[in-house]
């Protein structure tokens, strides 16, 4: 078994974060340890209640140490933290230390200057994706701050303007008023489209992504703006509305040349066995022939029409490719879509359906029997 997330929180990670700390500030190496890894509670705590232990057990060290439990002078020994930890290589295991941008929203929430300015440095080292929600929820203005921090010389500070400010971000708290009207949110993906860091673009993709989801008018004329602005646009407008072109939307798919009316014929189409046992595939082909007297360009799909627990059929749609075909040509697919029970998938039994789909329209379609 692949070992879990949480584990990565161990007495090795936590000995040589007391010892990084013990660099800024005094810290109590066996009170430390007690509200972390030796409290009787933590073997059952997940991955985020772990983050939010260390967190809590940082905040009890900084209050030992500032009888006031000031949150400025507490802020800024996280600051000196990060610029300690800045000067190191951690890698991927960045995201281990979300714990302090945990302590930023659980204390700090009523010190909004401070709070921005250490989040402005914190997110350089690990994303303060997640904290810096409440504070949009509560201080409308931190948008400002958001729109400043798009045009910041940090990629991770960048970064954060996008990701942190998108409506439906997945384990994070929803943002209404964005899922509401995203129109604020514009600015910051105009000025992060063509961005020079990838991760940046990614998440502006995301975040348009997002706001197809509530508002796909508004994700539609973005994308009729800036497609074809550049290769980087184009492609932040493709992965952006990933979800309109999966769904068939004319008016998305008609912003890369896809149309609903091209001209063509699918032959040949068919399922090797109509009759699959869970954990074998589903394997099939078909021809497709360009019947237009000009260079067209098709988006292949093909749709499974999985049986779910209440008997009804739920469609998934798996992407082939984008292809051009000269007139007349005609070009073949062989693919197999596996049957196995996934956590995030599972599989019943009784009849299924596969079908192509060709620039977002259903074509011909194969009945096939699942057996468990």
């Amino acid at each position: 078994m692949a070992d879990l997330l949480k584990d990565l929180y161990n007495q090795s990670f936590i000995d040589n974060l007391i010892q990084e700390l013990k660099q800024i500030t005094q810290i109590d190496e066996n009170r430390f340890l007690e509200n972390t890894i030796k409290n009787q509670t933590w073997v059952n705590l997940e991955l985020k209640q772990r983050m939010r232990q260390i967190s809590t057990a940082i905040s009890v060290e900084l209050e030992y140490n500032y009888q006031d439990n000031n949150y400025s002078n507490n802020v800024n020994v996280i600051k000196e933290y990060i610029k300690l930890l800045l000067g190191k290589e951690k890698g991927k295991m960045e995201f281990l230390y979300m714990f302090l941008p945990n302590y930023i929203e659980d204390y700090g929430i009523d010190d909004f200057e401070n709070s921005m300015n250490a989040i402005e440095i914190i997110t350089q080292f690990t994303s303060c994706e997640f904290a810096i929600r409440p504070f949009i929820i509560k201080y409308p203005k931190t948008l400002e701050y958001m729109v400043e921090w798009s045009k910041h010389k940090n990629a991770m500070v960048r970064r954060l303007a996008s990701e942190g400010s998108r409506p439906r971000l997945p384990w994070g708290i929803a943002l209404q008023e964005f899922k509401k009207n995203p129109t604020p949110l514009l600015e910051i993906l105009e000025n992060l489209i063509n961005d020079e860091n990838e991760v940046v673009r990614r998440s502006v993709a995301n975040n348009l992504n997002d706001i197809c989801k509530d508002n796909p008018n508004i994700a539609i004329e973005f994308g009729k703006k800036w497609v074809n602005n550049s290769e980087y646009a184009n492609k932040v407008i493709r992965h952006g509305l990933r979800t309109l072109l999966k769904s068939g939307n004319q008016q998305a798919l008609s912003l890369f040349g896809l149309q609903h009316n091209q001209n063509y014929e699918i032959s040949n189409f068919n399922v090797k066995e109509t009759v699959i046992n869970l954990g074998g595939k589903v394997e099939f082909e078909f021809t497709i022939t360009n019947k237009s007297t000009v260079q067209s360009v098709y988006r292949l799909e093909y749709v499974i029409y999985y049986k779910k627990s209440n008997g009804r059929n739920n469609p998934k749609v798996f992407q082939i490719g984008e292809y051009y075909l000269s007139p007349n040509e005609t070009q073949s697919y062989y693919k197999y879509q596996w049957l196995k029970d996934f956590t995030t998938r599972k599989h019943y039994a009784g009849e299924h359906k596969i079908c192509i789909k060709v620039n977002g329209l259903e074509t011909d379609s194969i009945l096939f029997n699942l057996c468990i």
